[in-house]
C-alpha cells in the first residue's frame, strides 16, 4: 500500500497462491469481503493492473459506513483479504465519436481508467476533473500536464452543484452531439451533467455514483411477501427490505448495500414498487419487473417477491 494522495491510499492486491488474474477492462470494479464483515466495492485502477496484481484506490471516508475507515487504520502489510470476482457495470461503449469523461473527487478511479485506455488505443478524449485541492486529487501531477486534461482544483464539485452547474452547462453546449460522456463522482454532479447533457441535445451520458442514493422513499413500516414460502416479513420504517430479509434469515444475494451495484436485484410477483437506485431506470425495472432490495421500497400496493 502506498499514499496516492492525501487521504487515499493505492492497494496492491496480490494472489496469496500466486495465480494469474485476468486483466480487467476500463470500468472495472471488485468485492472486498472485510474481517469485520462489510462488503464493499471498489474500481480498479486498470493501468496499473497486473496479471499478478490488482490496484484500488480507496479515499479516508471517517463519517461512511466503516469500509475505507477501516482499510486506512486496520489493514496491515501482507494481510489477506477476500476478494471477490472482477465485474464491470460501468463498460465502456466502443465508438468513433469523441469521449469526454468527466470526474469529482474519488470517482477518478474509474475514469482515470478510461482516459489511459483511450489515449492508448489513439482515440479522441478529454478529461474534465474536480478536487477539493491539488493535494487530494489522486493521479494530479501526471494529469496536470496532459494537455487533454483540464483539472479543477480549487474547492471539488459543490454539494449542490449551484455554483459548478453554469460552467458544466457551458461545457456540454461546446460538445459534438455525438460526443460520448462518462462521469464518476458525487450524487450533484451527476444529477447535474445528466440535466445539462438533456438541455443540450446530448444523449450518450454513461455514469456511475460514488456513495450512497439520496431519494425520498416512502414513509412508514411495511410488508413484503415471500412467493416461495408464503412468509409475510416486516419491514420497519428505518431497515431496507433487504436488511429486514436478513434479519429474518432469508439468504439472498447483496453487496454495495447502497443501489448502485446491482447484486440484490430481485423479481416481484405484485406490486408497484418505488425504485430508488442508480442501476436501471425505473421503466427497465417495470419491463423487466426487478427491483433493488437494499434501497427500494414497495410502494401502495402489495408486495410480493420472487423469494
Amino acid at each position: 500500500m502506498r499514499l496516492g494522495a492525501r487521504g487515499i491510499h493505492l492497494y496492491e492486491l496480490w494472489p496469496e497462491d500466486g495465480s494469474s488474474l485476468p486483466l480487467p477492462a476500463p470500468g472495472s470494479h471488485i468485492d472486498l469481503i472485510l474481517p469485520n464483515g462489510l462488503i464493499r466495492q471498489y474500481s480498479l485502477v486498470t493501468p496499473k493492473c497486473t496479471e499478478h496484481c490488482y490496484v484500488i484506490g480507496v479515499k479516508h471516508e471517517p463519517a461512511g459506513r466503516g469500509g475505507s475507515r477501516w482499510l486506512h487504520q486496520e489493514l496491515r502489510l501482507g494481510q489477506s483479504l477476500l476478494v471477490g470476482a472482477c465485474r464491470n457495470a460501468f463498460e465502456l461503449a466502443e465508438s468513433d465519436s469523441p469521449y469526454v469523461l468527466f470526474a469529482g473527487g474519488i470517482g477518478i478511479t474509474p475514469i482515470y481508467s478510461m482516459y489511459c485506455y483511450l489515449k492508448a488505443q489513439g482515440r479522441q478524449v478529454h478529461l474534465h476533473y474536480w478536487g477539493e485541492s491539488a493535494q487530494t486529487m489522486l493521479f494530479h501531477d501526471e494529469l496536470a500536464v496532459d494537455a487533454d486534461v483540464t483539472l479543477y482544483p480549487k474547492t471539488g464539485y459543490p454539494k449542490t452543484g449551484q455554483s459548478a452547474r453554469p460552467r458544466l452547462k457551458a461545457l456540454a453546449q461546446s460538445l459534438s452531439k455525438d460526443a460520448q460522456i462518462y462521469c464518476c463522482g458525487p450524487g450533484a454532479m451527476i444529477e447535474d451533467l445528466v440535466e445539462v447533457a438533456r438541455e443540450c441535445g446530448l444523449s450518450d451520458v454513461h455514469y456511475e455514483y460514488f456513495g450512497k442514493i439520496e431519494s425520498a422513499a416512502p414513509e412508514g413500516a411495511q410488508q413484503v411477501t415471500l412467493a416461495k414460502s408464503g412468509r409475510v416479513i416486516d419491514v420497519a420504517e428505518d431497515e431496507s427490505i433487504l436488511e429486514a430479509l436478513v434479519r429474518n434469515d432469508v439468504d439472498v444475494m447483496y453487496s454495495c448495500e447502497q443501489g448502485i451495484c446491482g447484486a440484490c436485484e430481485v423479481r416481484f410477483l405484485e406490486g408497484d414498487p418505488v425504485h430508488m437506485d442508480r442501476v436501471k431506470e425505473a421503466s427497465e425495472h417495470t419491463k423487466d419487473r426487478t427491483m433493488m432490495i437494499c434501497c427500494s421500497r414497495a410502494g401502495a400496493q402489495k408486495l410480493v417477491l420472487d423469494i
